[in-house]
């Protein structure tokens, strides 16, 4: 029992030196690989560009990068770390989002379609030295259906387009999920003993 117990503390002290090992203590090789498979969050404020240009709402948001310069989705971000209910989350939004965005566009283009089809089919056309006499505004039940179905149209593609710049997670978390990773990665280099040719 005693070298049982002495064996689990020295893998103990020895898991934790290899973790507590810094980016500096590597070999050159060893820097080089670290940095081609780390991760770095950062944050971002991103603008939505809201209805026409105007009424953009600011979110906080975060990006996540792989290696030095490769930027990832958040998706892959949560895969990499191992937070597969996570990705799934991000997965499932980003789905929900596009049906969103995808179902205000519809919305929109049969209301302007319906509302220009209207007037352009006549059936009793006169007309004048101008054009047509009898091209007038009278309301009705399909015009007023064919307003709320825009509105509602675009409703839901900002709606969608929100749903995509919010973040599933907060800045500081995923930043000490990247920071533990990478701390796991210093420990995997070093023991993978990398000599690059």
């Amino acid at each position: 029992m005693k070298k049982i117990i002495i064996l689990f503390l020295s893998l103990v002290i020895a898991t934790s030196f290899l973790i507590s090992q810094g980016v500096e203590n590597l070999t050159d090789d060893q820097k080089i690989e670290y940095n081609k498979r780390k991760l770095t969050v950062e944050k971002a404020l991103e603008t939505s560009n809201g209805m026409l240009g105007f009424l953009g709402i600011k979110i906080n948001t975060w990006r996540a990068f792989r290696g030095l310069t490769h930027q990832i989705e958040n998706e892959e971000f949560f895969r990499i770390t191992g937070y597969d209910e996570e990705a799934n989350e991000v997965k499932k939004t980003l789905k929900d989002a596009n049906s969103k965005e995808l179902l205000g566009k519809g919305l929109s283009f049969i209301s302007a379609f319906g509302h220009f089809y209207q007037y352009s089919v006549d059936p009793n056309p006169k007309y004048g030295p101008n054009g047509p006499l009898n091209y007038r505004y009278n309301p009705t039940l399909t015009d007023i259906l064919g307003v709320m179905a825009g509105i509602g149209g675009m409703y839901l593609m900002v709606k969608g387009k929100l749903m995509k710049q919010k973040p599933v997670a907060p800045y500081q978390l995923v930043s000490d999920i990247a920071d533990e990773y990478n701390k796991n990665l210093i420990a995997v280099v070093i023991q993978s003993n990398v000599s690059t040719p």
